[in-house]
């Protein structure tokens, strides 16, 4: 496999401005009797754009990807899974409140991998000083395999007749995405109470495979889920005393199922289908001679349906 990855461009955007207060003066003339070249802001001068009593501060970064392959696409998206197109790299924004009177007192946001990368996330945290501090986060994972020569029979070339496995029967394409949710009100105060909430869910297409008589393929569409909310008092009792209570529940919910996917089907003398699964050796598997006249052979092993539920549910307190 060869793989040639090219960073189409990448540039960033800073959006900010110091504030500028003009007065009338004549040619060479100064407002404190510096002169002019002495009066621009000091470096450590607060950046950013003041608005509704913040100041705010804000910058992008956009970017994008060429990639061209050549060889195995499927081993290419199992290793790497770096795709072409338009991208926001990066992002963040910062408010800060000047007099503390609206409704949070500071306000960051920042995120990256936005436009098409398998993994991406974001962050937010809003604090109003005494009263509460929120948090959240949330991150998503793109999971593609497809390994062929994975779990695969390889069948041989000789066999009559040829039965390719071209792709991995384990093969799977899935995505994770985890919420997190925190909120914490009078976190400067004696008591304060701590709400939590995470969510960690799994799903997407997947396929695998079962032995019994023969190997069939199975698809095998994932989908768990894992809640969990947690309720805590934290109790100052003095500067070098705290009491804390912390109770958390967990709620697991598992719905994946099985069931048989169509490959290498045979039909009977009757006409009725059969599947004789992922290993073709003559001789073995499914049996010695699996066709005759051009139709299934009634004495091999194999299947005409298959369906397994797996339903799972999962409650679990603790403190």
């Amino acid at each position: 496999m060869k793989v040639k990855e090219v960073l189409l461009f990448s540039a960033t955007a800073v959006l900010f401005v110091s504030p500028i207060r003009s007065l009338a003066q004549g040619p060479g003339q100064t407002t404190d009797g510096l002169p002019v070249s002495a009066q621009a802001p000091p470096k450590n001068a607060a950046e950013g754009i003041e608005s509704g009593g913040y100041r705010i501060q804000q910058s992008v970064e956009f970017g994008g990807r060429i990639t061209d392959t050549t060889g195995s696409v499927p081993m290419y998206d199992t290793l790497t899974n770096l795709q072409s197109g338009p991208r926001i790299l990066e992002q963040s924004l910062s408010m800060q409140s000047l007099t503390h009177e609206g409704l949070f007192d500071s306000l960051t946001a920042s995120s990256f991998g936005w436009g098409g990368d398998a993994s991406n996330a974001a962050r937010l945290r809003i604090v109003k000083y005494r009263l509460y501090n929120f948090t959240a986060s949330f991150r998503r994972d793109q999971s593609y395999f497809n390994y062929d020569l994975f779990a695969n029979p390889l069948n041989p070339p000789t066999a009559t007749p040829v039965v390719n496995v071209n792709d991995s029967p384990h093969a799977y394409y899935n995505g994770r995405r985890m919420y997190d949710f925190g909120l914490t009100l009078f976190p400067q105060r004696r008591f304060s109470v701590l709400l939590d909430y995470s969510r960690n869910r799994v799903e997407g297409p997947s396929f695998s495979s079962v032995h019994e008589g023969t190997d069939a393929l199975l698809f095998q569409p994932l989908n768990t889920t894992l809640n969990q909310y947690r309720f805590g008092l934290t109790w100052r009792i003095d500067r070098h005393t705290t009491a804390n209570f912390n109770e958390n529940l967990q709620l697991s919910k598992g719905d994946t199922s099985y069931s048989l996917t169509p490959f290498n089907s045979v039909p009977l003398p009757n006409g009725t289908p059969v599947e004789f699964g992922l290993p073709w050796f003559n001789g073995s598997s499914p049996c010695a001679v699996p066709i005759v006249a051009g139709a299934a052979n009634p004495v091999c092993n194999g299947y005409f349906a298959f369906a397994h539920n797996v339903s799972a549910r999962r409650f679990r307190p603790s403190r």
